[in-house]
């Protein structure tokens, strides 16, 4: 890319029988331009939700993924929403020392949704619900500064958890 303006733009064939969707991630890099806002004039109400940056686990001993830290805007709260794809048996995600089992088996193209922090579904490339369940507990709210989070799963291929941080 060249310095100033650029244009990006983004294109593929839709598969058939399925329903897709795609997930474009951008960074710039070089030298950090501008200067912050103040915290006071910042839209905080239109900035609600979050989302982290989409973790992978390629194998069972992907010990760079494994623990992380999800930082929380100061003096605030936020809950936790919760995606997980890729192929999977068991997934377990432990926030701040809870740690939350989903008794589950992703196969290829499903996907894990837990949006209430209790509730979970799992559809299909379809769209189709294949199972549900609720978890015995509530994921803990993420509290302000660093949340300790990890994942585990039995026999992952391209495993990948999704997080939202979503504020009161």
């Amino acid at each position: 890319m060249l310095v100033g303006r650029n244009a990006v733009h983004f294109d593929c064939e839709r598969p058939l029988g399925v329903s897709a969707r795609a997930e474009v991630t951008l960074h710039a890099f070089g030298a950090p331009f501008g200067t912050p806002n103040p915290s006071g004039e910042i839209g905080w109400r239109h900035l609600k939700r979050e989302y982290e940056e989409t973790r992978l686990f390629l194998a069972l001993n992907d010990v760079d993924n494994v623990t992380w830290d999800v930082m929380v805007r100061r003096d605030a709260n936020a809950t936790l929403e919760v995606e997980f794809c890729g192929t999977m048996t068991s997934p377990a995600l432990t926030v701040n020392g809870r740690t939350l089992h989903f008794p589950v088996a992703l196969k290829d193209g499903q996907r894990l949704f837990c949006r209430d922090g209790q509730s979970w579904t799992v559809i299909d490339g379809h769209r189709e619900t294949v199972a549900k369940g609720r978890l015995d507990r509530k994921i803990p709210a993420l509290i302000s500064g660093p949340n300790r989070l990890s994942f585990i799963c039995t026999a992952p291929d391209r495993a990948q958890v999704k997080l939202v941080k979503v504020y009161e």
